[in-house]
């Protein structure tokens, strides 16, 4: 094997790395940047495209495409497209109307005269302003159904508006209301109106958690040829049919999956990988202990997946997220909730790799058991990202990725050593155990803002953990001095982390507020550096 040059550490190389890494950032964040002005297109149509926009809050960028688009191909507003893009203008201007943040520059792209005169267009603009006049209004001021004369498309329109206004009960009304009017029309634009407001109850039933209504709806004619991956796995839950219900429910969440969350997902877990297989001296491995490192990462990711059906299933016998949140219920909660089940989870999938760990050196079990951790990290990840956005990336970038390393790698480190020896191990493996079920249900609980500073509580516990996890590395670490210093591999992943940290906030916050939000990542950084540095104090020129 070829030998690397040795590198040595000084201050003046650690920062010149740091330099290169940002710079390189930087240049790629301002192509990014002139590329996404050109390229907004979710590939799916413009109505599609509007509809992400508005997701993000983006009113002017969204109103614009949905305008520009209506007003192309003069004579061509009959295409049941562009009519239902008149629907989606109305229902997000109502929705958006009554906001602050829809004033101003950063407001509207249409005038309200522009707005109106667009209407115009339509086929539909008596039920379009109908519509939107009656949206307008209070719902405590207006009757939960429409005037007679608002329509079918308009009506579900409506519903939609007061679903995402938090209204769930009038919305399910006014999806029943809907739905009488399409019983009366057999056109082929009904049925597919129809299959929408069908959707659109089922969603309300479960929003409401009228499970018993959702179940015996589901079992009406025309409901389940409508039902989507979601409504599947929550009428198989409902009706005990826990295995049956595992393939919808993944086919659901692995759906969900966008390529600029995978990316963030996978490229943070790159940089903890290279970190990681660094610091356990991957190099000097065996081909099947490389064999071994894919194989925990798959486990790890396929324990997220785990953990959800176990939280599904636990929910239906002991539901924890329904308790009072009072702070001795929280607290059991996330202990014996949330701390237990993933805990438990992570060990379970890592069980498998133990026969094949049993005579390797303590270094690469504590490695392959964080891989474990590692590989749940990334697949909880983009999950997040894609339930919550990008707003979540700056704290799940540090924490959520080293945390459960760092838990798992514990838990399977004692359990291999209980193999191993027997005896009075198993009660140290015991011990460990429950101490991180404990850690990380602590963690969570810290942050759920029963407890006043639960914020920097919660980071004394990650910065605890983590030195107690990289001291554990440098004391099984016995091969000697390395020719790529541990702390230049560090600096590098860290700094590379932040900047992807940026990189994936940029398109959604802009420069100026990216930086601002990396600026908060950079001092979760610094900590974390701290504390490497303390445990593994290599010599700095």
């Amino acid at each position: 094997m070829r030998r690397l040059p040795v590198i040595r550490l000084t201050y003046a190389r650690l920062a010149l790395l740091v330099f290169g890494i940002w710079t390189g950032v930087f240049l790629f964040g301002f192509a990014l940047s002139a590329f996404a002005a050109e390229a907004r297109s979710t590939g799916l149509g413009p109505v599609a495209d509007a509809e992400e926009l508005y997701r993000q809050a983006r009113l002017r960028d969204a109103e614009r495409g949905l305008s520009e688009y209506l007003l192309e191909k003069p004579g061509a507003d009959q295409d049941p497209e562009k009519r239902a893009a008149y629907f989606v203008l109305v229902r997000y201007r109502a929705l958006f109307a009554g906001l602050e943040s829809a004033t101003g520059a950063a407001g509207f792209y249409l005038a309200p005269r522009e707005f109106q005169g667009l209407l115009t267009r339509s086929p539909d603009t008596a039920q379009l302003r109908l519509l939107y006049k009656f949206a307008l209004r209070s719902t405590g001021d207006a009757s939960p159904l429409p005037p007679q004369e608002l329509g079918a498309e308009a009506t579900l329109a409506l519903a939609r508006l007061r679903q995402d206004q938090g209204e769930t009960e009038i919305a399910l009304k006014l999806y029943r209301h809907g739905l009488e009017l399409l019983r009366r029309s057999e056109s082929a634009a009904s049925k597919k109106q129809l299959a929408l407001a069908r959707a659109g109850m089922l969603d309300a039933l479960v929003e409401l958690g009228w499970y018993v209504e959702f179940v015996e709806t589901m079992s009406s004619p025309g409901f389940s040829a409508i039902a989507d991956e979601f409504h599947t796995y929550i009428y198989r839950l409902k009706t005990g049919r826990y295995l049956a219900m595992i393939p919808p429910l993944v086919r659901h969440e692995s759906g969900k999956y966008e390529t600029r969350w995978v990316l963030a997902g996978l490229s943070a877990g790159a940089c903890w990988l290279v970190f990681l297989l660094h610091m356990g001296r991957a190099r000097h491995w065996p081909g099947h202990v490389f064999v071994l490192a894919v194989f925990a990462l798959a486990l790890g990711a396929l324990s997220a997946y785990g953990t959800i059906v176990a939280l599904l299933i636990t929910e239906e016998y002991l539901p924890f997220s329904k308790l009072e949140p009072t702070f001795t219920n929280e607290l059991i909660h996330m202990v014996f909730g949330v701390g237990l089940r993933e805990e438990l989870l992570k060990l379970l999938l890592f069980i498998p790799l133990t026969p094949f760990l049993m005579r390797k050196n303590n270094a690469t079990v504590l490695t392959v058991a964080a891989l474990v951790g590692l590989g749940f990290a990334i697949e909880e990840n983009i999950l997040y990202y894609a339930d919550y956005g990008g707003g979540v990336i700056i704290a799940r970038f540090l924490t959520a990725n080293f945390l459960h390393m760092s838990l798992t790698g514990f838990a399977g480190y004692y359990l291999v050593a209980a193999l191993r020896r027997g005896g009075e191990s198993w009660s140290d493996f015991a011990a460990q155990f429950g101490l991180v079920i404990l850690l990380h249900g602590a963690y969570d609980f810290l942050l759920g803002g029963q407890v006043e500073n639960g914020g920097f509580l919660a980071m004394l516990v990650h910065i605890w953990l983590s030195y107690q996890f990289l001291s554990l590395f440098a004391r099984l670490d016995s091969g000697g001095a390395r020719r790529l210093p541990m702390t230049y591999v560090f600096v590098g992943s860290m700094a590379l982390l932040a900047g992807i940290g940026y990189l994936m906030l940029l398109p959604e916050l802009g420069v100026a507020e990216a930086i601002r939000s990396s600026i908060v990542e950079l001092l979760g950084v610094a900590t974390i550096t701290v504390v490497f540095f303390v445990s593994f104090r290599e010599p700095i020129g």
